[in-house]
């Protein structure tokens, strides 16, 4: 979907614009949030796995994410996926009440309510910032290196995957350990300006705790639209795959 990014959108604009105040504030959190909470610093990290567990901690313990949980689905994919597709994404969040903890539940598509690509190196970067005065015409939004196509792809996948088994209409991704917000609809993607987390957190926890009190209405699910019943699937598939062979009259 290349060209079809905007952005980068100042961070407040984007927060106000997309994620409505909530009624009850956020709590307060430390200055060194994340230092208290055994999070490395990004110079500090070997591997992006390393902050998977820290940052779920951070969000879970401070009960920053109310009636939802992070679960690190980055060695697990969605047994429903058909072969060839078999994504295993970074960090995942869903309601409290989905079941994860068998290993076939770890990873469900149409569960997920949240997505985070983590990246620590600012060379796998999807998306580019420019100084001030930079003239138009060398402005690109999109990295053209190959780690950033591969990031922006892996978002691509992950987003196409998890709106298509819930009908959803727009969707968001945090991608960290830079931050971005990416909000995804079906004409293109708005893309955040970046910062970085460890000294602006307040910013993405804030972004957390907006996003969990979003009422149903506002995740953009269309509402006519749910899964079919058991009963509803083997005729549906019968007829179906009389269609694709191309024997429907």
């Amino acid at each position: 979907m290349d060209g079809l990014y905007v952005g980068p959108m100042p961070l407040d604009e984007f927060i106000a614009d997309f994620l409505p105040p909530a009624e009850i504030s956020r709590p307060d959190l430390p200055v060194n949030l994340f230092r208290l909470n055994g999070m490395p610093a990004p110079e500090e990290h070997k591997h992006e796995k390393e902050m998977y567990k820290p940052f779920i901690d951070i969000v879970h313990s401070n009960n920053l994410a109310p009636n939802f949980k992070i679960v690190d689905t980055s060695n697990y994919f969605d047994i429903t996926t058909e072969e060839g597709y078999k994504i295993k994404p970074d960090p995942t969040m869903y309601h409290d009440t989905v079941e994860t903890s068998s290993k076939d539940k770890v990873m469900q598509w149409e569960k997920m309510e949240l997505h985070f690509e983590f990246k620590f190196k600012l060379i796998d970067d999807a998306f580019n910032e420019h100084e001030i005065g930079t003239p138009l015409a060398d402005r690109s939004l999109e990295a053209n290196t190959k780690a950033g196509s591969g990031t922006r792809s892996q978002h691509v996948h992950h987003v196409t995957k998890y709106c298509s088994r819930q009908n959803r209409c727009s969707s968001f991704t945090i991608l960290a350990n830079y931050v971005c917000f990416i909000r995804w609809d079906r004409s293109g993607a708005v893309v955040s300006e970046r910062f970085a987390f460890h000294n602006e957190y307040r910013s993405l926890m804030e972004c957390l705790w907006r996003f969990s009190r979003l009422q149903e209405g506002d995740l953009d699910r269309y509402p006519t639209l749910r899964l079919a019943e058991p009963l509803e699937i083997q005729p549906a598939e019968e007829t179906l795959s009389k269609w694709k062979l191309g024997s429907l009259n």
